[in-house]
C-alpha cells in the first residue's frame, strides 16, 4: 500500500508541474524513456519492453468505473495496485484511455508511440520527438518546460 500512495502521490506532485500543457489540444510522441500524461480525453500508447501504470482517481476515490474506458492489448502481466490504480509489466502492446473524468497514465520503455487529444498534461524525458498541434519539437525535454499551446 506504501508503494501505491508512493505511485499516486507523484502523479499528482506531476500533474502540477507537467512540462507540456496542452488544453483542447492534440500531442503526438516518439521514443524511448518515460511519457506521463494527467487529463481528459483519449490517449493511444504503443510501447515495447515497457512498464504501463493507468491511474482514475475517480475509481480510486469513488469505487466506480464511470466516465473511463480502458482497453489494453499484447502481452504482460495486469496488477491492480488499489482500486484504480493497474500496472502492467513486460508491456508489449497498444493501450487506449478514454475519459471525461481526469486519469493518469504513465509509461516507461522502448519505441513508445503515443498520440492523445483533449485537455491534460504530459511530461516527456528521454529520447525522442513531439508534435503539437502539427508543429515538431525534436528532443524530450529533460526538465520543466510549460508550452502553451
Amino acid at each position: 500500500m506504501q508503494k501505491v500512495k508512493f505511485l499516486i502521490s507523484w502523479i499528482l506532485i506531476l500533474s502540477i508541474l507537467f512540462c507540456i500543457s496542452i488544453q483542447a489540444g492534440e500531442i503526438r510522441a516518439s521514443g524511448d524513456g518515460t511519457a506521463s500524461i494527467i487529463g481528459k480525453g483519449t490517449v493511444e500508447i504503443e510501447a515495447i519492453r515497457a512498464t504501463l501504470w493507468i491511474w482514475s482517481p475517480d475509481r480510486w476515490l469513488t469505487g466506480n468505473d464511470r466516465g473511463i474506458s480502458i482497453d489494453v492489448s499484447g502481452y504482460g502481466t495486469k496488477e491492480e495496485l488499489a482500486p484504480g490504480v493497474y500496472r502492467y509489466k513486460g508491456f508489449d502492446g497498444k493501450a487506449t484511455v478514454k475519459g471525461d473524468v481526469v486519469f493518469g497514465i504513465r509509461v516507461e520503455g522502448k519505441d513508445i508511440k503515443l498520440h492523445g487529444w483533449g485537455d491534460g498534461r504530459i511530461y516527456l524525458e528521454g529520447k525522442g520527438d513531439y508534435w503539437i498541434g502539427g508543429k515538431k519539437f525534436f528532443g524530450w525535454p529533460k526538465g520543466i518546460v510549460i508550452i502553451k499551446p
